[in-house]
């Protein structure tokens, strides 16, 4: 199947060679684009990339992804996350889904660390399917590159009524940081997931200059609202860091909260996952730990050792999410 004629691509730079390669990879991925998933997608996906040469460049295609829903994006197949979704036709789709049936409406959906909006947009159309009414988002990104790109995409979607965007960092204290860009991309080369840096990192990198700010912050001053229900986090290892400058969010809306919250990135931070628990115990939440092999969450004292995937959820609400936790 070949891709069809609302697709379009753009093919990347360089030399006749590197053209005529991206031409030969977009056509001959389409065909995995529209084949039901398998074992060995992504890695037969890339294995062609890699061997057409096309690393360093930029293959830029808008097309549909149809997991879990439905809907438009652009896509640079420079960055392993959006190639990803491409191959697979969708990103975490099971994510979107269990984060759809968490939201009931009573305020807003915060993506914090949203990319290029690959949860947020697909969360926005299953949850009006589902609710027969959309609900508000509001995604905050640090990279400016990945906010230019989610603006488009919210666009193409005709979200712009449902979504609105925030591009900044934040973390536990407003100051300034460095980040780095997934291929390690200077600032506006492209779009990537990111990372800030360690204060004592010396990692070899193209660092680029951020200041960061606090969710208390901002909402001291009307920047981002206080009714928040539902929080995804995903920031690559400053997730606490950004929790703990947004106690306001604690003592007040107390929105349930999903993050990856990685062992090995949270370590990069000298932070860990039961730093995360013993953080949030503080304002009455209980922290659970996702199944890897489901989506049932136990109570982080049943895990001798917790690598990712946290649940946090208000004493007050336990209760509501019982279908999908199992003491």
């Amino acid at each position: 199947m070949a891709l069809r004629p609302e697709d379009r691509i753009g093919l990347c730079p360089g030399t006749w060679l590197a053209r005529a390669n991206s031409a030969l990879y977009t056509t001959a991925s389409s065909y995995l684009h529209f084949l039901p998933n398998f074992r060995g997608k992504r890695r037969a996906g890339f294995a062609l990339y890699r061997a057409l040469g096309l690393q360093r460049h930029h293959i830029v295609i808008e097309t549909t992804l149809r997991h879990p829903v439905s809907y438009r994006m652009r896509l640079d197949l420079h960055s392993m996350l959006e190639h990803t979704a491409y191959l697979y036709s969708g990103y975490e789709h099971e994510t979107v889904m269990f984060l759809a049936r968490c939201y009931k409406g009573s305020g807003y959906f915060l993506d914090i660390g949203a990319n290029i909006g690959l949860i947020t947009i697909p969360f926005v159309k299953i949850s009006s399917i589902e609710t027969g009414t959309k609900p508000v988002a509001l995604c905050v990104e640090a990279i400016r590159s990945n906010c230019n790109a989610l603006r488009h995409n919210v666009r193409i979607n005709n979200l712009d009524s449902d979504i609105d965007i925030l591009c900044c960092g934040l973390g536990d204290h407003h100051r300034d940081v460095e980040i780095q860009v997934e291929g390690n991309l200077k600032e506006g080369e492209g779009t990537g997931t990111a990372n800030i840096l360690a204060d004592q990192s010396v990692h070899p990198c193209e660092r680029i200059p951020l200041q960061i700010t606090t969710i208390n912050r901002l909402i001291a001053s009307g920047s981002i609202p206080r009714n928040c229900e539902l929080v995804k986090i995903d920031v690559d290892g400053y997730d606490l860091k950004v929790l703990q400058g947004g106690t306001v969010f604690f003592e007040g809306s107390r929105p349930i909260v999903f993050g990856e919250f990685s062992r090995r990135c949270l370590g990069w931070h000298d932070q860990t996952p039961e730093d995360v628990a013993e953080f949030v115990r503080a304002y009455g939440y209980d922290t659970w730990v996702r199944d890897q092999n489901s989506w049932n969450f136990v109570p982080i004292r049943r895990v001798p050792r917790v690598n990712a995937d946290l649940l946090l959820i208000p004493e007050e609400c336990v209760a509501d999410l019982n279908w999908c936790l199992r003491d």
